[in-house]
């Protein structure tokens, strides 16, 4: 479950030369159809990233589509909206403070009064899920360790936007429904042990997405989902069914989707850097259905 906060926790990132290892070129075994490509992302890191992959605006022309984990456009919709409100806050009559003990619940008040400038007395913080408001705290944090990454167009709405600018359709492996449940389906519990620890262990967590952050601007995928997976043998630690439903589960159904996108039109597909490392990963998935996947190597 650690690896849930990091997703949250990197996503603000200072833009650093990058190369070949976040694109892959997809061929279809038919041969009969021109190359795919996927890029890894951090879904917000500034669209400024584009610039700083090496063939990713080649990729983006040459290809005929775009998909994402989410067609962006389609959060902003009233019913998405209204969706995620209600994913994000606690059941009639119970408040947040009440799910920690006097100690745990004093951290968290000062925490929330460092970060967000209000405290548990204020009623929609004390309405709101642990998960939303850990979500609330790391965007914080994030945005004071990289200021220049705040305010500006994230790095996969941006590519979906320079597609739609090319005339490009724009696709999500997802539905909006199935990503508010990612980010806010877990039970009541297990969200409230999760910003226990967040709450607890503010400064482990950090190094652990500092970690992931270095080895993903290294270009080395397997070193930044080893960092981003890493286990502590505590109650903290995700469980195999928490790593499916985040990871695994998705990786395989977007290989299936993919499987016949792939073999229709040159596609370029963006989703989060660490669905594409391990076994289990999407580009080992693509493999095995019979596709070449390589890593892109910029012409001389």
């Amino acid at each position: 479950m650690k690896r849930i906060l990091l997703s949250i926790f990197v996503l603000c990132l200072a833009v650093l030369g990058m190369q070949a290892q976040l694109l892959w070129k997809v061929e279809s075994p038919s041969g009969n159809v021109g190359s795919s490509y996927i890029v890894g992302t951090y879904h917000l890191a500034p669209g400024a990233m584009t610039d700083s992959i090496a063939g990713l605006r080649q990729a983006l022309a040459e290809t005929e589509q775009l998909y994402g984990e989410l067609e962006m456009g389609a959060m902003k919709s009233p019913e998405a909206m209204q969706a995620m409100i209600k994913a994000m806050m606690l059941p009639q009559g119970t408040t947040l403070s009440s799910l920690f003990d006097e100690t745990t619940r004093q951290q968290l008040d000062a925490m929330l009064k460092e970060y967000l400038r209000a405290g548990l007395d204020n009623p929609g913080l004390n309405a709101m899920s642990p998960m939303a408001v850990m979500s609330q705290l790391v965007i914080s944090i994030s945005s004071k360790a990289h200021p220049e990454s705040m305010g500006v167009e994230s790095f996969d709405t941006y590519l979906q936007t320079e597609a739609k600018a090319l005339g490009k359709p724009v696709y999500g492996l997802e539905t909006t429904a199935q990503q508010v449940d990612i980010l806010f389906g877990m039970p009541l519990p297990r969200q409230t042990e999760q910003l226990e620890y967040f709450i607890l262990n503010e400064q482990s967590i950090l190094e652990q997405a500092q970690a992931t952050v270095t080895a993903y601007f290294r270009q080395d995928l397997p070193a930044m989902f080893e960092a981003s997976m890493k286990k502590f043998g505590n109650k903290y630690d995700s469980t195999p069914e928490e790593e499916d439903k985040l990871i695994y589960n998705r990786n395989k159904d977007w290989a299936e989707k993919l499987t016949p996108i792939f073999q229709q039109k040159p596609t370029l597909v963006a989703v989060g850097a660490g669905h594409l490392p391990s076994e289990r990963g999407l580009l080992e998935l693509l493999r095995k259905a019979g596709f070449k996947v390589t890593e892109y190597k910029a012409s001389k």
